[in-house]
């Protein structure tokens, strides 16, 4: 907590910001081994004359810790570290932990697992470690068509955006989504006229991408793979779901003397990260999907 602002003694500043016994103001310089640099700091002297009215209402650097220890999604770091009740701005050292077997995913493709944006103070400093997994939307499969081309697959969902200096210890797995199976190319005459092409399966995610309509359909996206295929029945078969950080299939194409009908192209992955550039790794673990 912050010092007094009165009647301060060289023991409270000890407390306060720690040192090496005997204690004297001579340790204590900003920039020094114990009074960091910030924008609240700007009493204490980086050298010369120092006195213990230079202490008065400063405060050591706050760790900020965010433990998800229950799987979530859409996580946003700034908010939760706004909302701690330890949390002072400028002063505020926050340490971001995913626990072991925890997912953070996202409610759609449209929008990130989790998100690190510049709203905190500029000299707050972020520490991600990932001992879980961050994991985008899987996209849905494309619907088997029953007279035409088949339904095209849908693009998975990222993982992490960032956008403010971060250090990331990534200990297991960040990847995007599974870009949904593309849906099976309808049955010809030769076929079987108008039989629906199988469905495109789901791709991966924590929230995994829909099972696409077809003959049969497909199936949904699980965390790790992406969903089976509709086999198509006599016309084309979807395509597989894409697996954390990869494009779906194309669905099947059907063939005959009565032409072609195309099966849907697969969905794109996404990216496990946006705002690399911002970025410190100190470990890489596994990524899956593109990088910005």
């Amino acid at each position: 907590m912050a010092l007094p602002t009165t009647n301060l003694s060289i023991n409270d500043v000890a407390t306060e910001f720690g040192g090496v016994i005997p204690h004297a103001l001579g340790e204590y310089y900003r920039g020094g081994t114990y009074v960091p640099v910030t924008a609240n700091s700007t009493t204490i002297p980086s050298s010369g004359t120092i006195s213990l009215q230079n202490f008065g209402g400063q405060q050591k650097r706050v760790t900020i810790p965010l433990s998800i220890a229950a799987s979530t999604y859409n996580y946003n770091v700034a908010t939760n570290a706004l909302a701690h009740p330890n949390y002072v701005a400028g002063l505020a050292d926050i340490v971001v932990t995913v626990q072991s077997g925890i997912y953070v995913g996202s409610t759609s493709t449209a929008s990130y697992a989790m998100t690190i944006p510049n709203t905190l103070n500029g000299q707050d400093t972020v520490k991600l470690v990932n001992n879980g997994t961050i994991l985008g939307c899987g996209g849905a499969g494309g619907a088997g068509s029953a007279s035409s081309t088949g339904g095209v697959g849908s693009a998975a969902g990222p993982a992490l955006y960032i956008n403010r200096p971060t250090t990331i210890q990534n200990n297991y797995i960040i990847a995007s989504g599974g870009g949904g199976g593309g849906g099976g190319g309808a049955g010809i005459p030769d076929k079987g006229d108008n039989i629906r092409g199988g469905g495109g399966g789901g791709g991966a995610g924590y929230n995994g991408g829909a099972a696409g309509a077809g003959n049969p359909a497909g199936s949904a996206g699980g965390l790790v793979s992406g969903g089976a295929r509709g086999s198509g029945g006599g016309a084309g078969g979807g395509g597989a779901g894409g697996a954390q950080g990869s494009a779906g299939a194309t669905g099947e194409t059907t063939y005959g003397g009565g032409g072609t009908r195309a099966g849907g192209a697969g969905g794109g992955n996404n990216y496990y990260l946006v705002g690399n550039s911002f970025v410190t790794w100190t470990a890489y673990g596994t990524l899956k999907g593109n990088i910005a």
